[in-house]
């Protein structure tokens, strides 16, 4: 539907056909391998390497704006990936620290982008995403647990197919829809006894690097870093029959976009978000018969 002096025209009826009304078939066969090895150092640390292959399918668009010859398909997205990861007990088994460092280059990359109102899925070409994790459990005496994580992520764009350049804003420099470059969380709870009651309060941190919601980098859709605080007490019966748990989300009251889409830079002209919800508040009771 469009405007012109003042008069509304439908180019399309109901019932009009965008594309050409016929059988469509695509067929993609791949065979992965997946190589590990793993060098247990002592009885308490343990290193390993893995290569390992990935496919993703292609298909077909489904939604159209306007005329086709043809109806439009994607290719497979392949990627290779290299981990290098350590596992290992510290401290009598009181301290556990996991590590990876990771390596993966895609190939044929699957990205989303809105062509007037329509999501197309194209081909985007070559991209690599590279970073590290460490998980740290630390249980100091029996009633205390810590749990510890950090995250880092590179992710670029190596090579764009021209379809993209033409007819999009995305660029090799454009940052990847939804990968913080940096994730961290915290959590601490503590374990003792109320009569015939086991209680737990626990207490989380979040944090999460700034991100696009989108491949375009719509700057309406920047979600700015933000830190989460969640809280929990956990109450259970002696027998297990019984189980409560008091909690709280997000009790800073943050607000950050959770996801969204955008035409901002295209014909439609419009960006949408979803947020996310304010500080909440649950109970719940169980029973197990």
């Amino acid at each position: 539907i469009f405007v012109e002096t003042g008069v509304v025209v439908m180019p399309f009826l109901p019932g009009d056909s965008l594309v050409p009304q016929e059988w469509v078939e695509e067929e993609f066969q791949k065979t992965n391998v997946m190589l590990n090895g793993a060098w247990n150092l002592n009885d308490d640390v343990m290193v390993y390497a893995t290569y390992s292959q990935g496919f993703k399918s292609g298909g077909f668009d489904q939604r159209y704006q306007a005329g086709a010859p043809a109806v439009t398909s994607f290719d497979p997205e392949e990627v290779e990936a290299i981990e290098f990861g350590l596992k290992s007990s510290w401290l009598d088994n009181s301290l556990r620290v996991n590590a990876a460092a990771f390596y993966s280059d895609y190939q044929d990359m699957q990205l989303v982008a809105l062509f007037g109102f329509a999501p197309v899925t194209k081909n985007a070409g070559e991209a690599t995403i590279q970073g590290f994790e460490i998980e740290a459990t630390y249980i100091p005496e029996s009633s205390w647990l810590i749990q510890l994580g950090v995250g880092y992520l590179d992710a670029e764009y190596e090579e764009l197919s021209d379809d993209i350049l033409n007819t999009t804003p995305i660029t090799k420099d454009s940052a990847f829809a939804q990968v913080p470059e940096w994730s961290t969380n915290l959590g601490i709870s503590y374990t003792t006894t109320w009569g015939e009651w086991t209680v737990e309060p626990r207490l989380d941190w979040i944090y999460s690097d700034e991100t696009y919601q989108d491949a375009t980098n719509d700057p309406l859709l920047l979600s700015d870093s933000y830190d989460l605080l969640n809280a929990s007490i956990t109450m259970t019966s002696a027998s297990d029959a019984w189980e409560l748990v008091a909690a709280g989300r997000n009790l800073t009251d943050e607000l950050y976009l959770i996801t969204g889409r955008s035409s901002f830079n295209s014909a439609p002209g419009y960006a949408e978000g979803i947020y996310s919800r304010g500080k909440e508040w649950s109970l719940s009771v169980k029973y197990n018969f």
